[in-house]
């Protein structure tokens, strides 16, 4: 029984982190940060804060002059998201 309640308080004391990890560089491999961008934002909208939430991108094609649109991060022609603010 003890087992029982010490697991209970265990997983309800429980805080999770996300880690993200993008060792692509170059911006023609905008769908690698895309994709770290994308999930940090589903993470971010799923109860994660900022300080629980690690990104590390070799590159940040949102900065590059050959995007045309850095307001945006795009996934596919129907589905985007606005861009982060800060993504360093």
């Amino acid at each position: 029984m003890k087992a029982i309640v010490v697991f209970l308080v265990c997983t309800a004391f429980c805080k999770n982190y996300g880690i993200l990890l993008n060792g692509s560089c170059n911006f023609y491999n905008y769908r690698h940060t895309s994709n770290i961008m994308v999930l940090s934002h589903i993470l971010l909208n799923n109860g994660f804060t900022e300080s629980e939430l690690v990104v590390f991108s070799g590159e940040n094609a949102m900065c590059d002059p050959r995007n045309i649109d850095s307001s945006r991060v795009y996934l596919s022609e129907t589905f985007s998201i606005p861009a982060p603010a800060v993504y360093v």
